[in-house]
């Protein structure tokens, strides 16, 4: 298992706080004391040297967002015959509006 090398603790002005720790084979591990739950908003990892961005947040927000996407694009997928034709249909209606 690696090595903790160094650890940060980030405080917020409203009380929370972050820490974060960082281990010798690159990697790292995020704590975060009393914010559960939390969801997986957003990922996005640009390349080497790129930076790298990861959103935690709410559930009731993401999945309210989400029901709130929906709506508003009105997606029907009607019956769908096996998962093929549903994946099919989902890329269909992402490229429609550029999700």
């Amino acid at each position: 298992m690696a090595e903790l090398v160094h650890s940060e603790r980030v405080d917020a002005p409203d009380g929370r706080r972050v820490n974060v720790l960082f281990y010798d084979d690159g990697s790292y591990r995020f704590r975060i004391p009393g914010s559960n739950p939390l969801v997986l908003e957003e990922v996005f990892f640009a390349g080497k040297d790129k930076v790298a961005v990861i959103t935690l947040g709410n559930p009731r927000r993401a999945l309210n967002g989400a029901q709130q996407l929906l709506r508003e694009v009105e997606l029907d997928l009607g019956w769908v015959d096996g998962h093929r034709e549903l994946f099919r249909r989902i890329r269909s209606w992402m490229k429609r509006y550029a999700v």
